[in-house]
């Protein structure tokens, strides 16, 4: 049965090990390995650290964190309101590589495509991981 868990918090760190230590036993109890909760716990207090230290200019802001346990993964979705990162910008063009065949045009548009710049992106701002535990 799938089902879904929504944690509403600030990113100071004293919640972000409490988000964290949830996400742990929550996978635990479900079945999830030792050593892939504690891969998830991890990756999920990254991505919270991430949302800490680059969305918030002061450290602190809202993040939403959903826990989704699905017939064979557990997902995990952090989304903040911070600040937008921008990354870097994708060439539209280079020759030497172009050239000898290693970056061929749908591999730009795909990067290009995963790096919007739309209101919408900078609003809101979502990381997302999954783990396999059969």
């Amino acid at each position: 049965m799938a089902w879904t868990v929504s944690i509403n918090l600030e990113t100071h760190p004293d919640t972000l090990r409490v988000a964290r230590r949830m996400i742990y036993a929550t996978v635990k109890q479900e079945g999830l390995s030792e050593e892939k909760a504690r891969e998830l716990e991890l990756a999920t207090g990254e991505a919270l650290g991430n949302a800490r230290y680059h969305a918030y200019t002061n450290g602190v802001g809202p993040v939403t964190v959903d826990l989704t346990s699905q017939i064979e993964a557990f997902v995990v979705t952090i989304h903040n309101a911070g600040a937008p990162v921008s990354p870097p910008e994708v060439p539209t063009s280079l020759p030497h590589y172009q050239e000898a065949g290693h970056l061929p045009s749908d591999v730009q548009n795909i990067v290009r495509a995963g790096h919007s710049k739309s209101r919408e992106a900078a609003e809101a701002q979502s990381w997302a991981c999954w783990w396999t535990f059969r």
